[in-house]
């Protein structure tokens, strides 16, 4: 297991997504981060954030397919 899969899991309770670890790895070499830099921490809680917010229209649009089949449950009964 790399320090970045260690450290994403200490921080976030799961493995990276090998997207996830791929856009990390590219802000870390634009940055010219190391490893022990305490803003690489930062942006594994971001690229956390930005892959939930990334989730959020496939739950809405699941929400909205629920509540309209509720709906119209209800008005045909």
């Amino acid at each position: 297991m790399s320090e970045l899969d260690e450290a994403f899991a200490q921080l976030l309770g799961r493995q990276p997504t090998d997207k996830e670890k791929q856009d990390l790895y590219r802000v870390r070499d634009a940055l010219k981060l190391k490893n022990n830099d305490a803003v690489w921490l930062l942006f594994m809680v971001l690229q956390h954030y930005a892959t939930l917010y990334g989730e959020f229209p496939m739950l809405i649009t699941e929400a909205a397919r629920n509540v309209t089949k509720e709906v119209r449950d209800t008005a045909t009964a």
